[in-house]
C-alpha cells in the first residue's frame, strides 16, 4: 500500500488497478482514504460499503470517495 501513498506524495495522484492494491493489502478489501480522496471507474456492477452504507453501483459509472472515509 506504500506504492500508492508514495506516488500521491511525489504525484499528487495515483492511477492503480482495485485488484492490485487488494494484492497489496494482503488481498484485504478493506480501504481508508486518509487525506486523500478516490474516483473508482467502475467497469462493471460494483457493491461497496463507505463509512458502513452500502451501495451499489451499475457498471459504466464512476465514483467520488472523499477523504478521511473507510
Amino acid at each position: 500500500m506504500y506504492q500508492v501513498s508514495d506516488e500521491l506524495k511525489q504525484n499528487g495522484f495515483s492511477i492503480n488497478l482495485v485488484s492490485d492494491i487488494i494484492e497489496r493489502n494482503n488481498f484485504s478489501r478493506k480501504f481508508n482514504t486518509l487525506e486523500y480522496f478516490a474516483i473508482y471507474l467502475v467497469a462493471e456492477d460494483l457493491s461497496i460499503t463507505v463509512e458502513h452504507k452500502p451501495y451499489h453501483i451499475p457498471g459504466g459509472n464512476s465514483v467520488f470517495i472523499g477523504p478521511q472515509k473507510k
